[in-house]
């Protein structure tokens, strides 16, 4: 009986651990790296922090883990970043310079699994005097590193007198979009996105598309993927253009008149894009 015994101690101990937590959220405060929570927010200590938008994922090594949104507690809460939290490892870490956008704390998106880790949508923004930018990225986690596969930016800078004569300087005036559109995919293996990118013209006082193209993110097989599948045959957005035109020194600042571009895609092709009212 004894090598029996033996022998069934050790497969046990070679099966995967499934990391049950008692509560998610306050496990994943308790394992937080004080360090990185001080790096981004130095007032910051774990019994203020709140978690939202808690999301199960996998790392690229098949690992289990989880990513959500920090604030602080306030009567407006604060957003602090995003944490990336390793259960095998009983820790938790805010992520460098991936500050969340105001209103959008909570945006993580998980756009497929597999045991090559899941692919994700994150937004992150932040700017000074003149300077607003808010980034849109496509990520994947290997162990505690951000492995970026595409980002796309949107912003403005004005750091001279951008809308008189005479003409600003291009290096000292820039606004632009670009927006991310999920598409239908016959592939469950991989996501799909439009991306088309905005420009506003300071000779014209208009904006106009520069750039409009198909993005392809591998996934990898899983089953869940191939339930969320199907191809769309044809598909149109519209996004509202934020940096359209002259604004006023508040970049968020909302426009009376946006404008908006519409993109539309045939069987995973752009066909059109253009400005509308």
């Amino acid at each position: 009986m004894k090598p029996i015994q033996t022998t069934t101690l050790l497969l046990t101990l070679l099966l995967p651990i499934n990391y049950a937590l008692a509560d998610t959220e306050t496990d994943i405060i308790n394992w937080l790296d004080v360090a990185s929570l001080k790096a981004t927010f130095d007032s910051a200590t774990k019994s203020n922090v709140a978690l939202s938008n808690i999301t199960p994922i996998k790392l690229t090594n098949g690992e289990d883990a989880y990513l959500a949104s920090a604030s602080i507690k306030d009567e407006i809460p604060t957003p602090i970043g995003y944490v990336l939290a390793r259960p095998a490892a009983t820790k938790a870490v805010v992520l460098a310079r991936y500050m969340p956008t105001e209103g959008n704390s909570s945006d993580i998106v998980n756009l497929g699994n597999s045991d090559k880790g899941s692919v994700l949508m994150i937004r992150s923004g932040g700017g000074g005097t003149g300077s607003y930018n808010k980034q849109v990225s496509i990520v994947k986690f290997d162990n505690w590193n951000v492995s970026v596969l595409h980002s796309s930016d949107s912003g403005v800078s004005e750091m001279g007198d951008c809308d008189n004569e005479p003409k600003p300087n291009p290096d000292m005036c820039d606004r632009h979009d670009t927006f991310l559109n999920k598409l239908g995919s016959a592939d469950a293996n991989q996501v799909l996105f439009a991306e088309t990118k905005v420009q506003y013209d300071f000779k014209t006082k208009k904006p106009k598309v520069t750039a409009t193209k198909i993005l392809s993110f591998p996934i990898g097989a899983s089953s869940e993927n191939a339930a969320n599948s199907g191809q769309t045959q044809s598909e149109t957005f519209l996004n509202k253009i934020e940096y359209s035109k002259p604004t006023s020194e508040n970049p968020d600042a909302p426009e009376k008149n946006p404008l908006s571009v519409e993109t539309k895609v045939e069987q995973g092709k752009v066909v059109s894009t253009k400005i509308i009212p």
